[in-house]
């Protein structure tokens, strides 16, 4: 992290307080890309075998299902993928700064809580991109299903982090130690992805699912997902992440304390 200690060294002419975020900002992403040589792989393998598998388990056990079965199959462990790579891994690694006494250090750099988390955010979803072209190739291959990609798929990409990021957030903050916040990230992502229309039709749910399901931030996410792979713009299910961004945004910024 000597590359932050630099930036206010190097950069004290910098009288735009804008101008001096975004140097912030792109020193703390460049600071997480720089973790990725040390433990990519096994970071990718994580992100990468268990939807992978999990996709082709239930392609063999469903059998010839049909095509809107096998949308929510490919889309269902992209949404894993996903989840996997920011909310649990977030929540696993803020864990890990707070009982290393990390966030000390960012306290004296005034780095703002957001800018930390989306940070995160950029490493995760880019170790991610593998997982999710490799879903693409075998569902357009292996499930022989038409796939049209829509620009969406990148803002779908993107809210779903973000819509997830105060989730992981609280977790890594408050949870007792690093191990504790890692049994509960994988406790709650289960949840999260068998709990809402996933890898099922919201049609083939229970009643009470159904409802809790409407407060998953999953439920928008696969939908989007669906309908990105179709060539269409879902918006409604864009807005909701949106939306659902934005209030993680502010609880990021409101209700964490580095202090806790």
């Amino acid at each position: 992290m000597d590359i932050l200690e630099k930036l206010y060294k190097n950069n004290n002419n910098i009288k735009n307080g804008k101008l001096m975020e975004l140097y912030k900002q792109f020193y703390l992403i460049k600071c997480e890309l720089m973790i990725l040589r040390i433990d990519w792989l096994w970071t990718l393998l994580i992100v990468l075998i268990t939807p992978l598998t999990l996709l082709l388990l239930l392609y063999y056990i469903t059998g010839d299902s049909s095509q809107s079965s096998r949308y929510y199959l490919l889309t269902g462990n992209m949404v894993m993928s996903l989840t996997t790579g920011t909310m649990l891994t977030l929540g696993q690694e803020l864990g890990i700064l707070k009982q290393v006494r990390g966030f000390d250090y960012y306290i004296t750099l005034k780095v703002r809580k957001i800018q930390l988390i989306f940070a995160y955010i950029v490493r995760t979803t880019i170790l991610t991109l593998p997982s999710m072209f490799v879903i693409f190739i075998v569902g357009k291959y292996f499930l022989d299903i038409p796939i049209n990609i829509h620009l969406s798929l990148i803002l779908v990409v993107l809210f779903s982090g973000l819509s997830l990021s105060a989730i992981g957030g609280f977790i890594g903050l408050y949870a007792r130690d690093a191990s504790q916040a890692s049994i509960i990230t994988q406790v709650i992502q289960p949840i999260f992805v068998f709990c809402a229309p996933v890898f099922i039709p919201v049609s083939k749910m229970p009643n009470f699912m159904f409802y809790i399901s409407r407060f998953i931030p999953t439920t928008y996410v696969a939908s989007a997902l669906r309908d990105s792979c179709k060539g269409i713009y879902d918006i409604r299910s864009i807005l909701i992440l949106f939306m659902l961004s934005l209030i993680s945004i502010i609880l990021i910024e409101t209700k964490m304390d580095w202090r806790s």
